[in-house]
């Protein structure tokens, strides 16, 4: 499950709607995949790099490091490749245009 997000009005409603939305996938995975098992449902959220943006990740930094764990760079490899999807929520950016997605920098890497 891929959600975008232009801005962050209220981030306590923002994760609340996407782990309703989360909560639905998985059921569903779990009905459509029948006896041979569940699906895999992940999540990621695709964010529109601007500095507002950057400031709320910047400011709530633990919270979005606590909230989507998996690696923003393999997300983005999920999502533009096709390859396997991390086991872990993630974060990645796109740019102003929402024409490309990179990797977000962690709080622990440098920089």
């Amino acid at each position: 499950m891929v959600e975008c997000w232009n801005t962050f009005g209220d981030l306590g409603y923002a994760t609340r709607s996407s782990d309703r939305k989360l909560a639905d996938a998985l059921q569903l995975a779990a009905v459509l995949g029948g006896d041979v098992g569940a699906f895999r449902v992940g999540l990621c959220w695709v964010v529109r790099d601007t500095r507002a943006n950057r400031a709320v990740v910047a400011r709530y930094a633990h919270i979005f490091e606590s909230r989507f764990p998996g690696s923003s760079r393999a997300w983005v490899e999920a999502i533009t490749k096709g390859t396997p999807m991390p086991s872990q929520p993630g974060l990645v950016w796109c740019d102003v245009k929402a024409t490309r997605l990179f990797a977000r920098r962690r709080i622990n890497e440098a920089g």
